[in-house]
């Protein structure tokens, strides 16, 4: 097992909010191990990793033995992300501690990641949420849905946003998810179950996203689109036999 390390050029020394400030927090679950030390370019910096997840490998900037790209970073700073080139990370390395239960799906490294179930298909009564909610009163005493969690608010919004992109969409009742906006939305699902985002999902990294099946496959997994498939070739069938 191994994890992914990260390096933020001229910076001695931060704290685990300081990386949230700056866009990496995600990559955390934990307060990580730092370091100070020259990184690539000979720049020096701050080494960060989650020294769990780097197992028997060597917490240190060992050019000759990793892999390392320029990654995404908030407030001016500049940040790199790498990996042990003989130990890709994999997603049983990257696992969060708490995961959201889903369906798994082959991605692009041949592994199989478990993609987030935002919505679940309910035969003739049509999609229901799989995201934790709150029970409310109404205004007679009634136990009610009072809607989803607030944590899970954000992937209410993108289970919405898949529904009405992959199915409205289809009657012109809804705009199309574009190719950039269904990458961001992967990202964004597989993030909530394993410590990533684009940088470490891109080709220089995992290479997990590619523009075929794969894209689409994580997508279709978060609104249960087989069983609706299923549901619709039954229910066709049926009118067809009369």
């Amino acid at each position: 097992m191994s994890g992914f390390l990260y390096f933020i050029e001229r910076l001695g020394a931060a704290s685990i909010d300081v990386l949230r400030d700056m866009g990496l927090g995600y990559a955390f679950d934990s307060a990580p191990g730092m370091a100070a030390c020259d990184g690539p370019g000979n720049i020096s910096g701050l080494l960060v990793a989650d020294l769990a997840r780097l197992g028997e490998y060597t917490f240190g900037y060992l050019p000759a033995e990793q892999t390392w790209r320029r990654c995404p970073a908030k407030g001016g700073a500049i940040a790199h992300v790498g990996f042990y080139t003989a130990a890709k990370p994999t997603p049983a390395g990257l696992a969060r501690a708490k995961q959201l239960p889903g369906k798994a799906v082959k991605l692009g490294d041949g592994h199989e990641w478990t993609v987030p179930l935002l919505r679940f298909h309910d035969g003739d009564d049509g999609f229901r949420t799989a995201l934790p909610v709150d029970y409310d009163v109404d205004d007679e005493g009634n136990w009610i849905v009072g809607g989803t969690t607030d944590a899970y608010e954000e992937l209410d919004r993108v289970a919405q946003r898949l529904v009405d992109g992959m199915l409205l969409a289809e009657l012109g009742k809804a705009p199309r998810i574009t190719t950039g906006e269904a990458l961001d939305i992967a990202s964004s699902l597989l993030g909530w179950n394993y410590t990533v985002s684009k940088a470490e999902l891109g080709r220089q990294m995992l290479g997990l996203l590619r523009r075929d099946e794969t894209l689409m496959e994580v997508l279709k997994a978060a609104i249960d689109f087989d069983t609706l498939d299923a549901w619709a070739v039954k229910k066709n069938g049926e009118a067809a036999g009369g």
